[in-house]
């Protein structure tokens, strides 16, 4: 999933990303720092903010997931 314009984080070989993957499979989570699948300490960088299309996330749609946070 792409984050927002002008964020990004180092991964833990220091390379810069702008994508991260989700945990498509938890309910609920509606923020990048939540559905980000990540260790806890690179999750903590990210924003806070509400992922466009998240409510269509969860078990069984991941599909819908990405192609709603893709714009």
């Amino acid at each position: 999933m792409p984050l927002p314009a002008g964020v990004s984080f180092r991964d833990k070989d220091g390379h810069e990303r702008h994508r991260v993957r989700v945990r498509w499979w938890h309910q609920g989570p509606t923020t990048y720092r939540e559905l980000a699948l990540m260790p806890d300490d690179l999750r903590d960088d990210l924003p806070d903010h509400e992922v466009p299309g998240a409510a269509h996330c969860g078990y069984g749609s991941r599909n819908r997931c990405s192609s709603a946070t893709t714009g």
